[in-house]
């Protein structure tokens, strides 16, 4: 086999034609192999290598690209995929359990993101950060809990909080950047960083409590975990009668699909208002081409709007979407899956999810009401009268956008060769 090297900066050298990378022997099809070059381009802030293979008949050729930063790895597409497809199967798998983990479905929701994103050669450890929280167990278990004499179910759990957050220090964010950062919300990080939102800390604060239950050193006592409304950080109460309000009552599928929504939000690359079930006017809108230009998703720029996401990403807020309609959320996670996926250019993928939600509306009048973990995600105070009628205003302009962007996706269908 023939190595060819071609440079489109360069001028022709004879000097020694570099070896083959490793990586070529991974690209195999059914067809004779012929001749295999590589092309080396190097622009300012990333390396592009592009190998093709091309038949030894005809001139039928596959390409695959592999795209490079300085100074991050990357692997291959079948690498990070298949870490991908792994960590959703065994989040499907831990939520299908009568007892959820919620650790373990945290750092499954994390594994996927990190394959995704960072497309890294190793995959996240997740039993590593298990085990860290297992350590704390451990501790517990030895220093503080003994050290109770005959405690009153309460005291444990104020122990077990005093635990988490003075010794242990872990730490609420402070801040829009930070609350918005998924850096504070994703579990392995609030695990290696000991800050993190409110749902961040919930996280390994209802992780640590269900070990130690599992372990048998909370006895009979029985807790449930809740959310202040104000949005503190999130605190141990023995279940009672008095108890009742004053906060959200957290179960571990509620607190997965809040870890979902808020991962989503923070990725949604448009504006999201304070207390709105969702971003998708604004992404409906720059579909529509409300605004010219603003507002739509470019590859180099990202979206183009006057007021910047930092965190906004069309891909992994599509993630967080689409696990979120996987574990049955609110249905009009559906509808926000599929005007990003327009955004993305996936359109056929995007009519079909837009379709579907129209269905879902015309065969439940309350298609469009949240389910309670969207409540407490967004809302978790009742909102007046007002609030209602503007809720219901929205509602019936999201319907009618989902209603053009669905006419746009026909008449794009009319000129290209995708079909419906």
């Amino acid at each position: 086999m023939k190595i060819i090297c071609v440079s489109q900066r360069l001028p022709p050298s004879n000097k020694p034609l570099p070896a083959a990378p490793n990586r070529c022997h991974s690209v195999s099809h059914g067809f004779g192999l012929g001749h295999l070059s590589f092309y080396l381009q190097h622009p300012i802030h990333k390396l592009r290598r592009q190998w093709r293979l091309f038949a030894e008949e005809g001139f039928h050729s596959v390409e695959e690209e592999f795209y490079y930063e300085f100074g991050r790895p990357s692997a291959p597409k079948e690498t990070w995929q298949r870490f991908a497809a792994e960590a959703r199967a065994a989040l499907l798998e831990e939520m299908s359990k009568e007892n959820i983990d919620v650790l373990y479905a945290a750092l499954h929701i994390a594994c996927e993101d990190d394959a995704n994103k960072e497309r890294s050669v190793v995959k996240l450890p997740v039993d590593a950060y298990s085990k860290r929280l297992d350590s704390m167990v451990k501790e517990m278990e030895r220093l503080h809990l003994p050290a109770l004499e005959e405690p009153s179910p309460q005291e444990l759990l104020d122990c077990i909080d005093a635990y988490l957050y003075t010794a242990q220090r872990f730490a609420l964010a402070e801040g829009p950047l930070e609350l918005n950062s998924p850096y504070r919300i994703n579990a392995h990080n609030v695990l290696a960083q000991k800050c993190g939102t409110p749902v961040g800390l919930a996280v390994v604060h209802l992780g640590l409590l269900q070990r130690l239950k599992a372990a048998g050193a909370l006895g009979a006592a029985d807790f449930e975990l809740v959310l202040p409304a104000s949005g503190g950080r999130p605190y141990a109460r023995a279940p009672g009668p008095e108890t009742s309000g004053a906060g959200i009552v957290l179960t571990p599928r509620r607190l997965v699909l809040m870890l979902l929504n808020d991962l989503k939000r923070s990725s949604w690359p448009w504006e999201w208002p304070q207390g709105a079930r969702s971003g998708f006017l604004p992404a409906a809108e720059a579909a529509l081409g409300a605004s010219g230009r603003v507002g739509t998703a470019d590859s180099t720029t990202g979206v183009l709007q006057g007021k910047g996401r930092p965190f906004g990403d069309l891909a992994r807020a599509l993630l967080a979407s689409e696990r979120l309609v996987l574990l049955g959320g609110a249905r009009l996670h559906l509808r926000d899956s599929g005007i990003l996926l327009y955004h993305l250019g996936r359109h056929e993928e995007s009519y079909m999810a837009l379709k579907k939600y129209q269905e879902l509306v015309a065969a439940s009048e309350d298609a469009d009401e949240p389910s309670d973990e969207d409540i407490a995600a967004s809302a978790p105070n009742r909102p007046s009268l007002e609030g209602m009628r503007a809720e219901l205003n929205t509602i019936a302009e999201e319907r009618s956008l989902v209603d053009k962007v669905i006419v746009k996706l026909e008449r794009i269908k009319a000129e290209s060769s995708w079909t419906l």
